[in-house]
Protein backbone atom coordinates (compact mmCIF):
# COMPACT_ATOMS: atom_id res chain seq x y z
CA UNK A 1 0.00 0.00 0.00
CA UNK A 2 2.81 2.21 0.90
CA UNK A 3 4.38 2.37 -2.59
CA UNK A 4 1.04 3.39 -4.06
CA UNK A 5 0.02 6.62 -1.93
CA UNK A 6 0.14 9.07 -4.01
CA UNK A 7 -1.42 12.58 -4.71
CA UNK A 8 -2.41 14.01 -8.56
CA UNK A 9 -3.27 17.61 -9.53
CA UNK A 10 -4.91 18.35 -12.78
CA UNK A 11 -4.83 21.39 -14.86
CA UNK A 12 -8.54 22.90 -16.26
CA UNK A 13 -8.46 22.13 -20.36
CA UNK A 14 -11.66 22.12 -20.55
CA UNK A 15 -12.36 25.90 -20.19
CA UNK A 16 -15.47 26.47 -19.53
CA UNK A 17 -16.92 29.55 -18.60
CA UNK A 18 -19.12 27.75 -16.08
CA UNK A 19 -17.58 24.02 -15.64
CA UNK A 20 -20.09 21.21 -15.30
CA UNK A 21 -17.53 19.08 -13.92
CA UNK A 22 -13.94 20.08 -12.75
CA UNK A 23 -11.51 17.58 -11.21
CA UNK A 24 -8.89 19.39 -9.12
CA UNK A 25 -7.18 16.31 -7.44
CA UNK A 26 -7.11 12.94 -6.07
CA UNK A 27 -5.32 10.35 -4.29
CA UNK A 28 -4.72 8.08 -2.22
CA UNK A 29 -3.28 8.58 1.35
CA UNK A 30 -2.44 7.44 4.87
CA UNK A 31 -2.32 9.75 7.99
CA UNK A 32 -1.25 8.68 11.51
CA UNK A 33 -0.85 12.21 12.92
CA UNK A 34 -3.71 14.00 15.17
CA UNK A 35 -2.37 17.00 13.58
CA UNK A 36 -4.38 15.60 10.59
CA UNK A 37 -7.74 17.96 11.25
CA UNK A 38 -9.30 20.00 8.66
CA UNK A 39 -12.48 22.54 9.69
CA UNK A 40 -14.03 22.44 7.14
CA UNK A 41 -15.79 26.12 7.57
CA UNK A 42 -12.15 27.83 7.60
CA UNK A 43 -10.31 26.37 4.25
CA UNK A 44 -9.91 29.39 2.97
CA UNK A 45 -9.56 29.63 -1.02
CA UNK A 46 -9.90 25.66 -0.94
CA UNK A 47 -13.50 25.19 -2.02
CA UNK A 48 -15.41 23.01 -3.86
CA UNK A 49 -16.46 19.61 -3.03
CA UNK A 50 -14.63 16.53 -1.44
CA UNK A 51 -15.48 13.05 -1.30
CA UNK A 52 -13.35 10.70 1.06
CA UNK A 53 -13.59 7.00 1.27
CA UNK A 54 -11.89 4.74 3.92
CA UNK A 55 -10.11 1.85 2.87
CA UNK A 56 -8.36 1.43 6.28
CA UNK A 57 -8.28 2.00 10.19
CA UNK A 58 -10.39 5.45 10.59
CA UNK A 59 -10.82 8.44 12.19
CA UNK A 60 -14.04 11.13 13.07
CA UNK A 61 -16.21 13.28 10.99
CA UNK A 62 -18.08 15.72 13.39
CA UNK A 63 -20.78 18.01 11.68
CA UNK A 64 -23.14 20.24 13.82
CA UNK A 65 -21.70 19.08 17.61
CA UNK A 66 -21.76 15.11 16.68
CA UNK A 67 -19.11 13.71 16.41
CA UNK A 68 -19.01 10.38 14.16
CA UNK A 69 -16.52 7.11 13.62
CA UNK A 70 -14.90 6.92 10.32
CA UNK A 71 -14.39 3.37 9.64
CA UNK A 72 -13.33 1.11 6.96
CA UNK A 73 -16.05 1.19 4.15
CA UNK A 74 -17.47 4.50 4.95
CA UNK A 75 -17.34 7.95 3.04
CA UNK A 76 -18.11 11.45 3.80
CA UNK A 77 -19.40 14.01 1.19
CA UNK A 78 -18.67 17.45 2.15
CA UNK A 79 -18.90 20.69 0.14
CA UNK A 80 -16.71 23.95 1.10
CA UNK A 81 -17.25 25.29 2.86
CA UNK A 82 -19.43 23.70 5.62
CA UNK A 83 -20.10 23.56 9.32
CA UNK A 84 -18.60 20.41 9.39
CA UNK A 85 -14.59 18.88 10.46
CA UNK A 86 -12.73 15.76 10.19
CA UNK A 87 -9.81 14.33 11.56
CA UNK A 88 -7.95 11.39 12.93
CA UNK A 89 -8.07 10.27 16.80
CA UNK A 90 -5.93 7.73 18.50
CA UNK A 91 -9.32 6.56 20.31
CA UNK A 92 -10.71 5.71 16.75
CA UNK A 93 -7.62 4.19 14.90
CA UNK A 94 -3.92 4.43 15.15
CA UNK A 95 -4.16 5.42 11.35
CA UNK A 96 -6.47 6.79 8.32
CA UNK A 97 -5.64 5.44 4.81
CA UNK A 98 -8.09 6.87 2.07
CA UNK A 99 -8.80 7.88 -1.30
CA UNK A 100 -10.27 11.29 -2.14
CA UNK A 101 -11.58 13.54 -4.73
CA UNK A 102 -11.65 17.21 -4.45
CA UNK A 103 -13.48 19.05 -7.38
CA UNK A 104 -16.33 21.17 -8.04
CA UNK A 105 -19.00 21.85 -11.45
CA UNK A 106 -22.58 22.49 -11.88
CA UNK A 107 -23.65 19.40 -12.57
CA UNK A 108 -21.57 17.89 -10.29
CA UNK A 109 -23.07 20.11 -7.62
CA UNK A 110 -26.43 19.05 -8.74
CA UNK A 111 -25.16 15.12 -8.50
CA UNK A 112 -23.82 15.83 -4.72
CA UNK A 113 -27.07 17.85 -3.12
CA UNK A 114 -29.28 14.61 -4.22
CA UNK A 115 -26.82 12.50 -2.89
CA UNK A 116 -26.60 14.25 1.03
CA UNK A 117 -30.44 14.75 0.22
CA UNK A 118 -30.90 11.33 0.54
CA UNK A 119 -28.61 9.30 2.28
CA UNK A 120 -26.99 12.40 4.48
CA UNK A 121 -22.88 13.36 4.83
CA UNK A 122 -21.44 9.85 5.99
CA UNK A 123 -22.65 6.90 4.11
CA UNK A 124 -21.41 3.19 4.09
CA UNK A 125 -19.86 1.93 0.80
CA UNK A 126 -19.43 -1.76 0.20
CA UNK A 127 -15.67 -1.98 -1.08
CA UNK A 128 -16.45 -4.06 -3.66
CA UNK A 129 -18.83 -1.42 -5.47
CA UNK A 130 -18.76 -0.21 -9.02
CA UNK A 131 -17.46 3.33 -7.71
CA UNK A 132 -14.84 1.76 -5.75
CA UNK A 133 -13.62 -0.33 -8.91
CA UNK A 134 -13.75 2.55 -10.52
CA UNK A 135 -11.50 4.74 -8.89
CA UNK A 136 -8.99 2.20 -7.90
CA UNK A 137 -8.70 1.46 -12.14
CA UNK A 138 -8.41 5.29 -13.05
CA UNK A 139 -6.00 5.65 -10.38
CA UNK A 140 -3.69 2.71 -10.98
CA UNK A 141 -3.80 4.31 -15.06
CA UNK A 142 -3.11 8.26 -13.61
CA UNK A 143 -0.28 6.61 -11.46
CA UNK A 144 1.32 4.69 -14.37
CA UNK A 145 1.71 7.83 -16.64
CA UNK A 146 -2.18 8.44 -18.04
CA UNK A 147 -2.26 12.17 -19.09
CA UNK A 148 -5.78 13.67 -19.21
CA UNK A 149 -6.89 15.29 -22.70
CA UNK A 150 -9.63 17.84 -22.90
CA UNK A 151 -12.84 16.79 -21.14
CA UNK A 152 -11.49 13.49 -19.92
CA UNK A 153 -11.00 14.36 -16.70
CA UNK A 154 -14.55 16.15 -16.43
CA UNK A 155 -15.76 12.37 -18.13
CA UNK A 156 -14.09 10.26 -15.32
CA UNK A 157 -15.60 12.79 -12.16
CA UNK A 158 -19.24 12.46 -14.31
CA UNK A 159 -18.99 8.96 -14.42
CA UNK A 160 -17.63 8.57 -10.77
CA UNK A 161 -20.35 11.15 -9.15
CA UNK A 162 -23.38 9.09 -11.56
CA UNK A 163 -21.93 5.65 -10.30
CA UNK A 164 -21.59 6.67 -6.48
CA UNK A 165 -25.14 7.59 -6.68
CA UNK A 166 -25.99 4.48 -8.53
CA UNK A 167 -24.02 2.06 -6.07
CA UNK A 168 -26.03 4.04 -2.95
CA UNK A 169 -29.27 3.97 -4.41
CA UNK A 170 -28.71 -0.06 -5.26
CA UNK A 171 -26.11 -1.18 -2.68
CA UNK A 172 -23.94 -3.89 -3.63
CA UNK A 173 -25.28 -7.01 -2.32
CA UNK A 174 -23.58 -10.62 -2.80
CA UNK A 175 -25.99 -13.79 -2.72
CA UNK A 176 -28.36 -13.56 0.49
CA UNK A 177 -27.19 -15.67 3.28
CA UNK A 178 -29.90 -17.34 5.51
CA UNK A 179 -27.89 -17.51 8.58
CA UNK A 180 -26.17 -13.99 8.28
CA UNK A 181 -30.12 -12.39 7.54
CA UNK A 182 -31.35 -14.01 10.68
CA UNK A 183 -27.93 -12.81 12.83
CA UNK A 184 -29.13 -9.37 11.55
CA UNK A 185 -32.62 -9.81 12.47
CA UNK A 186 -31.74 -10.98 15.79
CA UNK A 187 -29.13 -8.37 16.49
CA UNK A 188 -31.26 -5.40 15.45
CA UNK A 189 -34.16 -7.28 17.62
CA UNK A 190 -32.37 -7.46 20.44
CA UNK A 191 -29.43 -5.42 20.76
CA UNK A 192 -30.82 -3.39 23.96
CA UNK A 193 -30.75 -7.13 25.69
CA UNK A 194 -27.22 -8.73 27.09
CA UNK A 195 -26.15 -10.80 23.92
CA UNK A 196 -24.11 -13.55 24.03
CA UNK A 197 -22.56 -14.10 20.41
CA UNK A 198 -22.02 -17.85 20.97
CA UNK A 199 -25.67 -18.20 21.78
CA UNK A 200 -26.33 -16.31 19.10
CA UNK A 201 -24.52 -18.83 16.83
CA UNK A 202 -25.75 -21.91 18.70
CA UNK A 203 -29.20 -20.62 18.03
CA UNK A 204 -28.60 -20.32 14.37
CA UNK A 205 -26.86 -24.42 14.56
CA UNK A 206 -23.64 -23.03 13.77
CA UNK A 207 -20.45 -22.63 15.44
CA UNK A 208 -19.38 -19.02 16.32
CA UNK A 209 -16.24 -19.31 14.10
CA UNK A 210 -18.29 -19.94 11.07
CA UNK A 211 -21.16 -17.64 11.89
CA UNK A 212 -18.13 -14.44 12.14
CA UNK A 213 -16.29 -15.33 9.04
CA UNK A 214 -19.99 -15.47 6.69
CA UNK A 215 -20.68 -12.23 8.86
CA UNK A 216 -17.48 -10.60 7.82
CA UNK A 217 -17.68 -11.48 4.28
CA UNK A 218 -21.40 -10.50 4.26
CA UNK A 219 -22.05 -7.38 5.46
CA UNK A 220 -18.08 -5.89 6.07
CA UNK A 221 -18.23 -6.02 9.71
CA UNK A 222 -17.79 -7.74 12.56
CA UNK A 223 -20.37 -9.36 14.62
CA UNK A 224 -18.88 -7.26 17.79
CA UNK A 225 -18.27 -3.96 15.72
CA UNK A 226 -22.33 -4.33 14.20
CA UNK A 227 -23.94 -4.97 17.67
CA UNK A 228 -21.89 -2.06 19.03
CA UNK A 229 -22.76 0.31 16.13
CA UNK A 230 -25.98 -0.40 16.65
CA UNK A 231 -25.85 -0.04 20.91
CA UNK A 232 -23.61 3.34 19.71
CA UNK A 233 -26.11 4.65 17.43
CA UNK A 234 -29.11 4.30 20.29
CA UNK A 235 -26.98 5.87 22.96
CA UNK A 236 -26.25 8.74 21.09
CA UNK A 237 -30.46 9.28 20.25
CA UNK A 238 -30.78 8.81 24.32
CA UNK A 239 -28.18 11.31 25.68
CA UNK A 240 -29.42 13.52 23.21
CA UNK A 241 -33.44 13.42 23.46
CA UNK A 242 -33.49 12.49 27.02
CA UNK A 243 -32.85 12.91 30.36
CA UNK A 244 -31.86 9.37 31.27
CA UNK A 245 -28.82 8.49 33.65
CA UNK A 246 -25.82 7.71 32.08
CA UNK A 247 -26.16 4.72 34.33
CA UNK A 248 -30.01 4.04 32.63
CA UNK A 249 -28.90 4.66 29.49
CA UNK A 250 -26.58 2.01 28.91
CA UNK A 251 -29.14 -0.30 30.41
CA UNK A 252 -31.12 0.80 27.27
CA UNK A 253 -28.30 -0.10 25.25
CA UNK A 254 -27.53 -3.31 26.20
CA UNK A 255 -24.95 -2.84 28.83
CA UNK A 256 -25.89 -3.87 32.35
CA UNK A 257 -22.70 -1.82 33.74
CA UNK A 258 -22.88 2.01 33.49
CA UNK A 259 -18.61 1.87 33.94
CA UNK A 260 -18.40 -0.87 31.21
CA UNK A 261 -20.93 1.44 29.08
CA UNK A 262 -18.74 4.46 29.19
CA UNK A 263 -15.40 2.81 28.29
CA UNK A 264 -16.91 1.96 25.16
CA UNK A 265 -18.95 4.92 24.40
CA UNK A 266 -15.24 6.75 25.06
CA UNK A 267 -13.48 4.04 22.81
CA UNK A 268 -15.77 4.56 19.81
CA UNK A 269 -16.27 8.45 20.00
CA UNK A 270 -13.36 9.50 21.75
CA UNK A 271 -15.43 11.32 24.57
CA UNK A 272 -17.29 10.43 27.68
CA UNK A 273 -21.23 10.00 27.90
CA UNK A 274 -21.43 13.02 29.96
CA UNK A 275 -19.32 14.99 27.81
CA UNK A 276 -21.17 14.44 24.41
CA UNK A 277 -24.41 14.99 26.41
CA UNK A 278 -23.06 18.33 27.61
CA UNK A 279 -21.60 19.33 23.90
Amino acid sequence: MEKIMQSFGFVDLDQFEDSPCQLYDFGIQKREEETYFYDNANRGSYEGFIFQYTLDGGGVFEQQGVMQPVRKQTAFLVSLPQDSRYYVKKEVSESWTFFYLHFQGLAAKEICQKIVKQFGNLFFLDERSDVIRLFMEEYQQVQAGKNYERYEGSLFLFGFLLTLLKDLETPYQSQKNPHVEQALFLLKRDFAKEIHLSQLAESLGISLEHLSRIFKEHTGFTLMSFLTNLRMERAIWLLRNSDLSIHKVGEACGYSSGNYFGKVFMKIMGVTPNEYRNR
